[in-house]
């Protein structure tokens, strides 16, 4: 069974769209602190000028978590020539995602005694906060429902794997499924009723869903492909993208539809020939018509993107130069990206149209773009 160094095991696991616990000896492994990406690929420098499409100038608008280790979270606003910077939080180890139907963004900060609080930061009024449980051991991949009433993660509990759920409004946290070998990267489908996860076993690495209300986990068939892991259910459609083996040692992104017929169910999303290295953080615009993941093999991890109906490639980031942790901004046409700069991470905002570079922001990373403004 393989096992992976990803940033900060309570918190930079969690927010990669994907990134697998690897298990040892039976217990998950705890994952240790890396760098986002490597010191020496500096990210791509912005240009002098930059334009939008109808002339406008382009909006950015996202919190990112600050330092390497983290220390806070910021706000950056504004155009790309022009972004305004905003303290929101400090003392938070990592910041995102936004739960539906407001503009709170989840905090996970330490609550002592190697544990961790779980809380919701309002922000427009970072001193609100709503602490949904204290006393976690740890918080990996949150997500919430797609009502905002669930939020939905994985973590530790006696000793083993598992996929917990809390009241947004907080509560008691829940058991949704727990396994001694592991289990991890939870996401909720698009009817809000299931939650699919991967899950490692004596036999290799599968995956499986959960009601949400509560239940007996059960497999989900993923055909001829054998599973790497990083199920990701579509906010769309009755639709999952994994990471599974295309052949021995080699990996592509590929969909299930779980109640198609068994001969439409698979289909590959990554093109061909595939990669002998890793794939992970899968994650859908926002409409679930496209779909970003990591890379990583040769000198640095890319990003790529792909249309899910076609499978065509619209974005692949340049080669050598690190490319992390994918966000789309709402409406799908900006792309978030933790790079690597000469002294620590940075995000870079990316057009998924042209790849052209809007900005770069050094000492930030894991970008989260701040939904249009509504009311729960």
């Amino acid at each position: 069974m393989r096992t992976r160094s990803l940033a900060f095991a309570f918190a930079v696991s969690a927010l990669c769209a994907g990134a697998a616990c690897g298990v040892r000896g039976g217990q998950p492994v705890e994952m240790h602190r890396a760098s986002p990406a490597p010191k020496q690929a500096a990210p791509p420098e912005p240009p002098l000028r930059i334009e939008a499409a109808d002339g406008s100038s382009p909006t950015i608008d996202l919190v990112v978590t600050v330092g390497d280790p983290p220390s806070g979270v910021r706000r950056l606003s504004g155009g790309a020539l022009a972004l305004e910077r905003s303290e929101l939080v400090s003392g938070t180890r990592f910041a995102g995602p936004f739960r539906p139907g407001t503009r709170s963004f989840l905090s996970v900060v330490e609550a002592g005694s190697g544990t961790y609080a779980i809380e919701l930061v309002d922000l427009d009024d970072p001193i609100r906060r709503t602490t949904l449980a204290r006393g976690v051991p740890s918080v990996r991949w949150p997500t919430f429902s797609p009502d905002g009433r669930w939020l939905i993660f994985g973590g530790v509990v006696g000793g083993e794997g598992a996929i917990m759920k809390v009241n947004a409004e907080g509560g008691a946290v829940e058991v949704l499924a727990a396994s001694p070998d592991g289990v991890f990267d939870p996401s909720v489908t698009h009817d809000g009723q299931q939650v699919v996860f991967a899950a490692s076993s004596r036999s290799g690495l599968g995956l499986s869903r959960v009601p949400l209300a509560g239940g007996t986990p059960r497999p989900l068939g993923t055909g001829r492909i054998r599973p790497y892991g990083t199920p990701r259910a579509s906010p769309r459609e009755d639709l999952v993208a994994f990471v599974g083996f295309e052949a021995p040692g080699r990996l592509r992104v590929f969909a299930v539809r779980p109640r198609a017929a068994a001969d439409a169910r698979i289909r590959a999303l990554s093109p061909l020939p595939g990669t002998r290295g890793t794939m992970e953080h899968l994650v859908f615009a926002r409409d679930g018509e496209r779909v970003a993941y990591v890379v990583a093999e040769g000198p640095a991890p890319r990003v790529e993107v792909v249309e899910v109906d076609s499978g065509r490639l619209l974005l692949r980031t340049p080669a050598g130069q690190s490319a992390q942790h994918p966000a789309f901004s709402p409406n799908g046409s900006l792309l978030a990206i933790t790079a690597a700069g000469p002294s620590g991470p940075a995000v870079t905002i990316l057009s998924v149209s042209d790849a052209a570079v809007l900005t770069t922001e050094p000492g930030v990373w894991l970008a989260q773009f701040v939904p249009p403004a509504a009311s729960r």
